[in-house]
């Protein structure tokens, strides 16, 4: 889906050139490469936290109100420009105000994500920083499997849960009995 027909002020096609010792470059059109894009966003909700799952849908959301903010939380909410605005107005104004804070924080994580591929590219891979990586074993771990460690750590976790749960017992009621022995003294 183009963005370019969502602006209320057309934007011009193209980028915002950043000029850096390497390409840096924004775009705010994501059809190209959105397949690609949406099979490692699902690849990444499965192996972390999928809203498709984890979120209840069902429930109603006021498109006027998708925040459940109260209304003295508007930045002109009890001045002269307020008092002029019909309900339809307001609840217009508060969609507005919603989407302008859903695509900052968009355009933000935006941003961030690139600041991080930058410093990951041009600091940390630097050289001496990947010398020292191979030097540690960092650069054989990167080629680990993930999904066999994840297995170990899983299995050594429950491990050291079922050792340490009869001393945990023991501690708990110990705790117990020294604050019902304090509160009875």
């Amino acid at each position: 889906m183009s963005t370019y027909d969502r602006y209320t002020t057309p934007l011009p096609p193209g980028t915002w050139d950043v000029p850096a010792a390497g390409a840096t470059r924004f775009s705010w059109e994501y059809d190209n490469g959105r397949d690609r894009l949406l099979s490692l966003y699902q690849r990444g909700k499965d192996k972390q936290w999928d809203a498709a799952k984890r979120i209840d849908w069902s429930i109603p959301v006021d498109p006027a109100n998708v925040m459940g903010m109260s209304e003295e939380l508007n930045p002109i909410y009890g001045s002269a420009q307020w008092d002029k605005l019909s309900q339809a107005e307001r609840d217009e104004l508060a969609h507005h105000l919603s989407s302008w804070l859903f695509s900052q924080f968009l355009h933000g994580e935006q941003g961030a994500l690139t600041v991080a591929a930058r410093i990951v590219e041009s600091v940390l891979w630097g050289p001496k920083v990947r010398h020292a990586y191979a030097d540690l074993g960092g650069l054989d771990a990167a080629k680990s499997d993930l999904e066999a460690l994840m297995r170990d750590d899983a299995q050594i976790a429950d491990r050291m849960e079922r050792e340490y749960a009869a001393e945990f017992a023991a501690r708990t009621a110990e705790v117990g009995a020294a604050i019902t022995e304090g509160s009875a003294g």
